[in-house]
Formats: C-alpha cells, structure tokens, sequence
C-alpha cells in the first residue's frame, strides 16, 4: 500500500485490536507499522525465528532486526498548538511532534529509530532540535563495524542510540551515567506514532 491507504488503514487496525478484541496476525517488513499494531513481536531472519516479545524488546534487538534498531517510548497527548505541533508528554520529558488526530489524554506509542537520536552527557543549550529526554545510560554494546548501540533508561522505557565507538569513547560514557537523548521533530513521522494498546485513558 502507499502511505496514503496506511495512513486510513491503520487507525482501523488499532481499533480493531483495542476495541473488536480479534486476534490479528500482521505480517510486515516496516518496523513502524509492527511498533504501531503490534503487542507481540515474532522477528525472522533467514526463515528463522530471531526473536519473540514485546515490540520494544524485539525491534531494539539488533541481533534480530539488525540496522533498524528502534525504541518505542510510551507517551500521553498532553495537548496541541497554534503552531501545527502537538506535545506528547513521556515519563522523560516532552515530545514534539507533528500534529496528532488524537484527542488530550489520549496514550500513543512511539517509534523513535535508533540512527535519529543524538546523544549529550549534559543538558543541550541553543539547538533547533525541541525534543530532549533525561536518562541513564543502561548498556554500551559495540557492534560489528564503527558503531555502537548505547541504551538509556527513560523512565519506564528503553531509548537507543546508536552512535560510532569513536564517540562513545571521547564522551567517556560509561553505565550509570546520566545522559541526555536529542530527537529531531522532523525525524519522528506520523507513521511512527500510534494508538498504544489500551487505548484512551
């Protein structure tokens, strides 16, 4: 389907799961689509299973979705501005994002990849970018290659970061630490945000 037919064919899986109580087998290659719909994750790779659980646990396992790495933060509509975005309020801290067709009080998840977060040890001044969550940093894992996958605690959920060795190295970030996660609103889309299971509060 183009974007055009998932943006109307989505919300009526969500409502379908949260409110038809139907089981629904979903078959996709768009980790955005499976972080909106889905409440348990079965990654295959080469025909095998990779890795079965939440979707935040699976899809920021690098072992089973490999470069698409992604965190799904819990989060409440806390309300929408004059100015096209709305708020969405995380245990971490706000998140702006582009406007919503959700009411206030309404709980989304949300899709934040692994490739778009910045990380600081302190708190950012002066930047474009709005979205700044506070956390701590739960796991350093080097992978294959330049990289490195460094996870932060953000209240009840998890956010990965994937940065180069190179900078891990010259940040001296070590487990413990409190560190800061820089997300671009632009880098967060609207098919990156859905209803969470559960629904409105």
């Amino acid at each position: 389907m183009d974007e055009a037919r998932k943006a109307e064919i989505l919300p009526y899986f969500e409502r379908l799961r949260d409110e038809g109580g139907v089981p629904i087998l979903y078959v996709s290659h768009s980790s955005a689509e499976v972080a909106r719909l889905a409440t348990t994750v079965v990654a295959l790779r080469a025909g095998r299973v990779a890795a079965i659980g939440p979707p935040a646990q699976v899809l920021g396992d690098a072992g089973a979705v490999g470069s698409d790495t992604a965190s799904v933060l819990t989060a409440r509509v806390a309300g929408h501005d004059v100015d096209g975005l709305t708020r969405l309020d995380t245990a971490a801290g706000p998140v702006f994002v582009a406007r919503l067709d959700a009411p206030p009080g309404a709980r989304v998840r949300l899709r934040v990849g692994a490739r778009d977060v910045i990380l600081s040890r302190d708190r950012p001044q002066g930047l474009s970018a709005l979205n700044i969550l506070s956390g701590t940093i739960a796991a350093i894992t080097p992978e294959d290659g330049p990289n490195a996958q460094v996870v932060l605690t953000v209240g009840p959920d998890l956010l990965t970061a994937r940065v180069t060795r190179r900078s891990v190295a010259a940040m001296g970030l070590v487990l413990g630490q409190p560190c800061h996660a820089i997300l671009k609103t632009v880098a967060v889309a609207p098919g990156d945000i859905g209803a969470s299971h559960g629904a409105p509060a």
